[in-house]
Formats: C-alpha cells, sequence, structure tokens
C-alpha cells in the first residue's frame, strides 16, 4: 500500500476536540480515555488571567477536552464508482469485481449512488440513492441479497421519494428499530441543508421524515451534508457530516468532515462538534475491535483507510468574553479563530466551515492556505479591555499575525497587524479578515443582499450578515488597512471576506509591518437589523 502526502489539519469545537493524528504537538495531547466534557474541567486561571471591562467578563481558559482521531491513511485501489469488490481482510489486496446492479430506467433509476449494507437476519439490505428526473423527489431504493453476490431489487419499487437530491442512505440499528439516515434539504426549494432521518421495523417501510441536524448553510442540493454516517460508541452518538463548506473551498471544504457528539440519536446540534477531520464521504466500521474511517472521492485517487480513536483527549486553550449585548469565544490554540458569537443566550452566528473567522492567506493559489495556526502567546490589558493574541502562524512561512480584541459593553473592536520576515515560499494571492458566519444573506452598505461570487472594491463602511431572526455587522474603521483592495462576498457559505491584495507578488520582497484593518463588530435579536450596523459604522468614522 502507499500513503498519500495529506495534511492532517487539527479541528476543535467548544465542547470537545477531534483531530488527526500528527497534527498537534505530542506536548499539547494528552491520551486517557476517560477525559471529562468541557464543562466539568473549564475553569478560571489564577488572578491576572481574567478581568472585567466595562460591564464584559472576560475569562482566558485553558481545558483538556476529549478528542477524536485518526491515524495516518492508507491507499486502498481497485474501488470505483459503484463497484463490488473483494478482499482477504479489510486491509486489502482489494480485487475488482463484476458490478452487481446497473441502474435501470424502468425501475424509476438514473443513477446508482452512495450504497449501503447492513444484515439482518441471515439477509444483507443494500440501500441506494436512485435520482429519478426530478431532484425534489429523489428517491431511495433498496436491494437484498443471502450471498452478497445477486442482489434482487424490492418489488414493490422505491422505498420513498425526498429532496431535493435526497442521497447517501446510511442504516443503523437503534434500540428495537431501524434508522436511516440520508442527506436532504429543508424543503423541496432553496432551503437549510440537512441531515433526515426515517424509522422502520422490518427494512421497509420506512415512517415520516424528520430532520435531525441543520447544516448553518442553504442551497437546492445537500452540499454540506453528504455522506451522513452515524456510530454509537459508550453511550453517545457520532455523527459523521460533510464536506464542511460544501464545494465552495476546494480541498479544504471537499476533504473535510465534521463530528457532531450527541446523546440523542435523532438530534444533532453543530454547537456539540467534537471537531473536523480531513476525510471525504466517511464510512466508520468496527474491525478487530477497533474503529477505522475511510476516505474518498472524485481526484483523492483511490479509497483509504485509517484507524479512528474516538477516546484522546487535547488541550485547548482561548479567552471568552460576555458582555450585556454578546458572548464571544476566541480560541487561541491549536489554531486561531473566533469559534462562537451570539447574543446572550442565543445560537452560536459565526461557523467555520468554509473559511472561518479569523485573519488569513493564500500562497501560490486562491483561497485560504496554509490556514492560521496557534497563536504563540495572549495578553489581557486590564487597564484598556483589550485581549491580544501574538504571533500566528501560517504554516511553515516567515510571516504572522497579531490580532487584537478591544472589549465594550455593546460591541467589541477587532484588529490585525502582519510581520513578514523574510521571502515567502510563493506569491501571496489573497490576504485580510474573514467573517464566517451561519447566516444565509451577506452583504455590505450598497447592497445587504449580495450575490454569491460577487466582488466589490474597497472596503465600504460595514458588512453584514443576517437571516430572518438574527444579524452579526463589522464596520470597518476608514484607513486602517494597508491596501483597501476590495470585499468579496459568498451566501452559499455566509463568508464575508475582506481583503487587502489579490496577487500580493510583492510581499515576499518586502519585509516588514502591516496594517491588517480594523472592525467594530456587533450582534442582534433582529433579522436585517441595518440600524445596528449604521451604529457601528457611525462609531468608528467618528
Amino acid at each position: 500500500m502507499t500513503t498519500p502526502e495529506q495534511q492532517t489539519p487539527t479541528g476543535v469545537t467548544r465542547r470537545r476536540v477531534l483531530t488527526i493524528a500528527g497534527a498537534a504537538s505530542a506536548a499539547s495531547v494528552t491520551s486517557t480515555a476517560a477525559a471529562a466534557p468541557r464543562e466539568e474541567v473549564a475553569t478560571r486561571l489564577p488572578t491576572g488571567q481574567g478581568f472585567e471591562y466595562d460591564d464584559v467578563e472576560v475569562t482566558q481558559y485553558r481545558e483538556r477536552v476529549r478528542t477524536v482521531r485518526t491515524g495516518r491513511f492508507e491507499r486502498h485501489t481497485g474501488e470505483q464508482f459503484l463497484s463490488h469488490a473483494t478482499a482477504p481482510s479489510l486491509h486489502g489486496p482489494f480485487v475488482t469485481e463484476a458490478p452487481v446492479l446497473s441502474a435501470d430506467p424502468d425501475y424509476g433509476e438514473t443513477h446508482l449512488w452512495a450504497p449501503h449494507v447492513v444484515e439482518h437476519e441471515g439477509t444483507w439490505y443494500m440501500f441506494y440513492a436512485g435520482g429519478g428526473p426530478d431532484d425534489a423527489n429523489a428517491i431511495m431504493c433498496l436491494a437484498t441479497s443471502t450471498d452478497l453476490w445477486h442482489w434482487e431489487r424490492d418489488p414493490d419499487g422505491a422505498l420513498f421519494a425526498d429532496g431535493r437530491e435526497a442521497r447517501d442512505p446510511m442504516v443503523l440499528r437503534v434500540g428495537d428499530e431501524w434508522a436511516m439516515y440520508y442527506c436532504a434539504t429543508e424543503n423541496q426549494r432553496f432551503s437549510r441543508r440537512v441531515v433526515a432521518c426515517r424509522t422502520s421495523a422490518d427494512l421497509r417501510s420506512w415512517g415520516e421524515r424528520r430532520i435531525v441536524y441543520e447544516a448553518p448553510q442553504y442551497g437546492d442540493v445537500a452540499g454540506d451534508t453528504e455522506s451522513p454516517f452515524v456510530v454509537e460508541h459508550d453511550g453517545a452518538y457520532y455523527l459523521f457530516v460533510g464536506p464542511t463548506g460544501g464545494y465552495e473551498g476546494g480541498y479544504h471544504s471537499y476533504s473535510s468532515t465534521d463530528v457532531i457528539r450527541s446523546d440523542d440519536p435523532f438530534r444533532f446540534d453543530r454547537d456539540d462538534r467534537v471537531g473536523r477531520i480531513r476525510v471525504h464521504a466517511p464510512e466508520v466500521v468496527r474491525h478487530d475491535g477497533r474503529w477505522c474511517v475511510t476516505h474518498s472521492g472524485v481526484g483523492q485517487n483511490g479509497l483509504y483507510l485509517a484507524e479512528l480513536d474516538l477516546d484522546a483527549t487535547e488541550t485547548r486553550t482561548g479567552v471568552r468574553a460576555a458582555g450585556p449585548s454578546y458572548e464571544l469565544d476566541v480560541q487561541a490554540s491549536p489554531w486561531c479563530g473566533v469559534v462562537a458569537l451570539r447574543t446572550p443566550g442565543g445560537p452560536n452566528l459565526v461557523d467555520d466551515g468554509f473559511r472561518g473567522t479569523r485573519p488569513y492567506l493564500a500562497i501560490g493559489g486562491y483561497g485560504d492556505s496554509p490556514r492560521a495556526g496557534a497563536a504563540r502567546r495572549i495578553t489581557l490589558d486590564r487597564r484598556r479591555g483589550e485581549v491580544t493574541l501574538h504571533d500566528i502562524p501560517f504554516g511553515g512561512e516567515p510571516v504572522t499575525a497579531d490580532w487584537t480584541f478591544a472589549l465594550a459593553a455593546d460591541w467589541f473592536d477587532t484588529k490585525m497587524a502582519w510581520e513578514v520576515a523574510d521571502e515567502l515560499s510563493g506569491v501571496v494571492m489573497e490576504g485580510g479578515w474573514s467573517l464566517g458566519t451561519a447566516l444565509p444573506q451577506v452583504g455590505d452598505d450598497v447592497d445587504p443582499d449580495r450575490a454569491p461570487g460577487t466582488s466589490a472594491g474597497g472596503l465600504g463602511r460595514y458588512i453584514v450578515a443576517t437571516d430572518g431572526s438574527m444579524t452579526v455587522a463589522a464596520a470597518y474603521r476608514p484607513g486602517s488597512m494597508w491596501v483597501e483592495y476590495n470585499r468579496w462576498f459568498n451566501a452559499k457559505v455566509g463568508t464575508i471576506t475582506s481583503q487587502f491584495v489579490m496577487s500580493w507578488a510583492g510581499l515576499s520582497r518586502k519585509p516588514g509591518r502591516y496594517a491588517g484593518g480594523s472592525w467594530r463588530v456587533g450582534v442582534s435579536p433582529e433579522g436585517g437589523d441595518l440600524a445596528l450596523a449604521e451604529r457601528l459604522a457611525a462609531g468608528v468614522e467618528e
């Protein structure tokens, strides 16, 4: 077997953390199966590590949280599309056999996608997506076998139809019934992407659907909730779902899967994400007493397998601030970013499935690679009500960023400064600050509802993201970024980037310190609250 040259990023969340092995330094990971959930271990650090300023309580934290980790992926060859392959063991070598089914137009099928097989009382049940002429009513199908070689379709036709583009079924025994998880959209039009579920007593008759997970993104296909896979471990359920950010972010999004933990197999919340692993369309299997996970997909050049550890731990650091109008969680390690922003007690309004909310660079190509790593230190200024994350690295490049938050009761200012020490490995194609939200409408003071992919010159007065019940706004402080190049909007993933460069070829030849911009950020429990944005803009323009 060969080993692909894949990066192994670390993913974290508010409650637990999930990483791929080798992503964090050995000093930052403690391997123990008895780690407590965050609510039991998060404590205020000694005096000097927290303060209160202008009705805002600030707490620096360092906490050990449970994590899930995969080992190095080994590549398997010979499996492509909907085919049949056999091997003497899970580790291969695999031999491609003749296909077991071909799409049957008379059965209503336009394709055969994403088969999932379970065994019950001597019969094998293979569930698969059959498509159909109408994406709003895509069919889910069943074929059975007693030997895994010869398969017969259910004579009663498709099991059910759902949309849009319902597909990727996965079936799990839950108590005394079967649960089928699959990807879909909230309704048959452009709507929130979801994981739906139906239950059955006999694997043939399936009840009405329920939504068990909602992604923050919207669309007319289930791009962010593909390949849902659920496993039970030590009394908890883990949902694997992705690609995070859909297909908008290239490799970072396509090969990225969120893992969400829940005590209820019929309700998963993104705030309970245990982390993120770099895989696409994962299948999770139990083999020789160990968990294993697969990775495959378009352009991945094969099928890969890695061991999966659901009981590791990792240390996370950062700062939380709570004021009368907002709650903020800024993570400093193992990578930097705003991981939570909400009105008091409200839902999390940020999402890091695409580019997140953080400073970013794109070296050698467009996107956000290398991503912001762990800040080397945090300082808290009680007198000024400021928190600064210092020396944020970007891969092995000789460039770092300082990221400061100045906290007030109803808003906070965020500003960045970039330090270039030496020549970079390639041309910087993009750079700036990204605001990644869980809201479907993004815009600015010119147009509060920008179409996906829209770009506007300069940085404008403010940027805003909203839905029918919540708003996030950020007002730009004029003159605070060394080059005010443009702002870019992608409503598909709730993201707005404010950029100082597109193809910054001169960066590698000009070491020095560069102003990265300053924004005043606020949140509102009202949808379409442009008055909030105007107030923030008026404040920074005084």
